[in-house]
């Protein structure tokens, strides 16, 4: 079990929502893509469905990697759709609500509920009245993102939200829609690896190299001199999102101790 140093993104938008703020569109994207990733690892290679995606277990960890956390209600996928409720109703889909069978394109109604929070820093569905909540879920009834963002950020959202199934896309056709954000965030993610590669291996090189000043051993007039110390170079590195990404199952439901699962 690892302790995940950062906060939740519920806790991220508060604070956004206090300061009368909203988040920068790279930011959200960068957020959007690792937790796509996410899904696209736990749907394929997993073949696991959440079930309980909502901005209370999404992580987001100091040097702002994403980590999907919780798996107390995560189903294996099996040969039949999923039955059985679960999951906070305001991010449940709409096949969930009336409680007919589903599968994984719950995660990405979820999703989509998770990213327009994001931007409008207020939950697509909300109301006192259980039925009229029920009534806005189902028939997607929810305010349209503002149009400071993006054609491409909204269309997602749209996307994620659509109510009938079929029309929803699956991971894969998300990730085939968020193709060129995904691309410059892993040159971002390269050029700091690089970066950080080229700092480390000159303080390496700093290390090991001593002052060509004779020594007193050799000279009477020489006089030895300490090699200078390294300045250690700090990280501040996003995570590699290859094969190798990590991503965090919580099995203690509202805790931050996460087990992580190496892909």
């Amino acid at each position: 079990m690892d302790l995940i140093k950062g906060v939740s993104l519920r806790e991220h938008i508060v604070t956004m929502k206090e300061k009368k703020s909203n988040f920068e569109e790279g930011k959200v994207w960068a957020m959007v893509v690792q937790m796509m990733l996410a899904l696209r690892y736990l749907h394929k290679e997993k073949q696991i469905v959440h079930r309980d995606l909502k901005p209370n277990n999404i992580m987001i960890t100091t040097d702002e990697r994403v980590v999907i956390t919780d798996f107390g209600l995560a189903k294996q996928k099996g040969p039949e759709y999923l039955k059985s409720a679960a999951g906070t109703i305001i991010y449940s889909c709409p096949e969930i609500v009336q409680n007919l069978p589903y599968g994984e394109k719950a995660d990405i109604w979820s999703f989509g509920c998770c990213i327009y929070e994001m931007c409008q820093l207020k939950p697509a569905f909300h109301s006192t009245n259980m039925l009229t909540l029920a009534t806005q879920i189902v028939e997607a009834k929810y305010d349209p993102l503002h149009e400071s963002w993006s054609d491409s950020l909204r269309h997602l959202v749209v996307s994620c939200l659509a109510p009938d199934t079929s029309e929803r896309p699956d991971i894969v056709a998300i990730t085939a829609m968020c193709g060129p954000r995904l691309l410059e965030y892993l040159d971002d993610v390269a050029r700091q690896q690089a970066s950080t590669s080229s700092e480390m291996s000159s303080s390496t090189s700093n290390n090991g190299k001593f002052d060509e000043t004779p020594s007193s051993l050799n000279s009477s007039t020489g006089s030895y001199k300490r090699p200078p110390r390294s300045k250690g170079s700090g990280s501040g590195m996003l995570p590699p999102i290859n094969s190798t990404q990590r991503w965090g199952i919580n099995m203690e439901p509202h805790s931050k101790r996460c087990k992580i699962v190496q892909t």
